[in-house]
C-alpha cells in the first residue's frame, strides 16, 4: 500500500516551488488476548508490529531554485509486547503486574545530499539507530472504608539501550 504526501518548499505560489513526493509502504499489526482463570485472575497479552519503508526527496532551502536537495530511504521496524496478570476486582486488595518489551530499528541508507556549491557538492552518509526497552511493573490497591477510599502503590523498572550513528 502506498501513502503519498506532498510537501511544498519555500513560500510563494505552490506551482513555482519544488514539491516532494514521499511514497511509503507501511504495515501495522496489533494482536491481543485475554484469558481468565477459574479463580478470577486474568492474564492479558498484547503484541504490536510496525514496519515501513519510505523514500523522500526534499529541498532544505527556501529558494524557488534547487540549491540543496536530499534523497533518503528509510526502513523502520518495531516489535513490542506486554503480558500482564491482574487480580479479580472488588476485593479489599487488588493487584496487577507484568512485563513489557520493545525493540526498534531505523536504517536510512543512503542519504544523498546534493548542493549547488563547489565545496562538498555531494555528501553521502548512512544514519542508523536501534533501541530496546525491557520493563517490569506492579501495582497494588488497598480498598478500605467500605470501598469509599483506596490507596494505590505501584512501580516500574525499565532497562533501555539505544545506539545510533552515522557512517560516511
Amino acid at each position: 500500500r502506498e501513502i503519498a504526501a506532498t510537501l511544498i518548499n519555500g513560500g510563494g505560489d505552490p506551482a513555482d516551488v519544488l514539491k516532494s513526493r514521499e511514497p511509503m509502504d507501511a504495515t501495522h499489526i496489533r494482536a491481543s488476548g485475554l484469558y481468565e482463570l477459574s479463580n478470577g485472575i486474568s492474564i492479558e497479552g498484547t503484541y504490536g508490529f510496525v514496519d515501513y519503508d519510505r523514500e523522500t526527496f526534499e529541498s532544505s532551502d527556501e529558494s524557488p531554485f534547487l540549491m540543496e536537495a536530499a534523497f533518503r530511504n528509510e526502513d523502520f521496524t518495531m516489535h513490542s509486547g506486554e503480558v500482564r496478570v491482574v487480580s479479580p476486582s472488588g476485593g479489599q486488595i487488588e493487584w496487577s503486574g507484568g512485563i513489557y518489551y520493545q525493540a526498534e530499528e531505523l536504517v536510512m541508507n543512503p542519504v544523498n545530499t546534493v548542493r549547488a556549491e563547489i565545496r562538498q557538492a555531494m555528501r553521502i552518509h548512512d544514519p542508523y539507530q536501534s533501541s530496546e526497552w525491557k520493563s517490569v511493573f506492579a501495582n497494588i490497591t488497598f480498598n478500605f472504608m467500605d470501598d469509599r477510599a483506596s490507596l494505590d502503590v505501584g512501580g516500574r523498572y525499565s532497562d533501555v539501550h539505544k545506539t545510533g550513528g552515522i557512517t560516511a
